[in-house]
């Protein structure tokens, strides 16, 4: 029975969705407990970000998004020391930040560099302390996402399919539990 529910609910949503939707409550949850009326987006959003299809990836999606995170703080920041906040100035602001993922060699971690950056620009008024919330913020998320996604329904690959026998031979298979196995060989032949 219990089986039979899981089989139904895993049907419709599947366990990368359950796994995103417990990290992404897990993290803003978390964050809303240190400071409710900011860091619920980063962490939210790192928390989804990190839902990976296998563990392999999930180390790979980590570090890139650390580093995405990382750098998109500091660009932030430094443009909102250098310039204020002012909309025309986003616009380069994006460009240097995927300039420098694309040079770095991690083109797939720009957009949660960009997504940092914007934030902090947008509260360039705030200083870095506010830069450095929103960055442990990311890494909160991106650490609950990956512990969720390592331990909450972990991946598990597929069984290894048997090698053929070769031709003319009988399987294993074939032979266990026959009662007259030289017959079996003769028609696997």
């Amino acid at each position: 029975m219990v089986e039979g529910l899981r089989r139904r609910v895993f049907g419709l949503v599947g366990p990368r969705l359950i796994k995103t939707g417990i990290a992404v409550s897990l993290a803003c949850g978390l964050m809303s407990l240190v400071d409710p009326t900011k860091g619920l987006v980063g962490a939210g959003v790192s928390a989804a970000l990190m839902i990976a299809p296998d563990e392999h990836v999930g180390r790979q999606w980590a570090r890139n998004q650390f580093l995405a995170a990382f750098l998109g703080v500091l660009t932030g920041a430094v443009a909102g020391w250098l310039l204020g906040y002012a909309p025309w100035f986003t616009g380069p602001v994006v460009m240097v930040v995927i300039l420098l993922y694309t040079r770095l060699g991690y083109p797939a971690a720009a957009i949660g560099g960009v997504t940092n950056a914007l934030f902090i620009l947008e509260h360039a008024d705030r200083g870095f302390l506010f830069a450095a919330f929103r960055f442990t913020s990311s890494v909160v998320g991106l650490v609950i996402g990956w512990l969720v996604n390592r331990y909450v329904l972990p991946y598990t690959p597929p069984a290894a399919q048997q090698p053929e026998a070769p031709a003319g031979t009988a399987a294993p298979a074939q032979t266990a539990g026959a009662d007259e196995p030289d017959e079996q060989i003769e028609e696997a032949v």
